[in-house]
This record gives structure tokens, sequence and C-alpha cells, in this order.
């Protein structure tokens, strides 16, 4: 599926975004020391809204121009009976 690295918390440090299957959520992974990485999806509150969909592409980019990366996910579906899947 999608996925994105950018330093979202300003430590230099790039975060890993990479978006999954319809009911996986998409994860934000922050970089903690050169080796490890810690699931923080549910601390950046954006656990829940990526349950529904099915994530193809993403990028963090600073879209607003504020200074700060914001998440932007591209999602669709492969099944043609999504209708009945609600």
């Amino acid at each position: 599926m999608g996925a994105d690295a950018e330093d979202v918390n300003g430590d230099g440090l790039p975060e890993r975004f990479v978006t999954h299957f319809r009911n996986e959520y998409t994860s934000l992974d922050r970089y903690l020391d050169g080796k490890n990485f810690r699931d923080i999806t549910a601390s950046a509150g954006i656990l829940q809204a990526s349950l529904a969909g099915v994530g193809w592409g993403c990028a963090l980019a600073d879209f607003d121009t504020d200074g700060w990366p914001d998440i932007f996910v591209v999602n669709g579906h492969v099944d043609d009976n999504l209708a009945q899947l609600n």
C-alpha cells in the first residue's frame, strides 16, 4: 500500500506512515533511536478514522504551509460489492 516518511514531531528523525487494507488501521510510527519504531497511531488520533478505507497512497507534506507535515491519504476499494459490505 502507500508509505512515506517525514519528521512529524520536529526531533530531526523521520516518522514512518503506512496505509493498509480495510479494517487494518493506517500506522504512524515514531522513529526512536536510529533502529527502533513505536506505533503512535492511537495517540495521534488517526486510528479509528483509518479503518474503513483501503489506503492506496499517502503523503506527509506541509500542504497548509504552517511548518508541520499534514497527512494525505488516497482511499479506494478493490471489491465490486462495496454496497453489500457497507
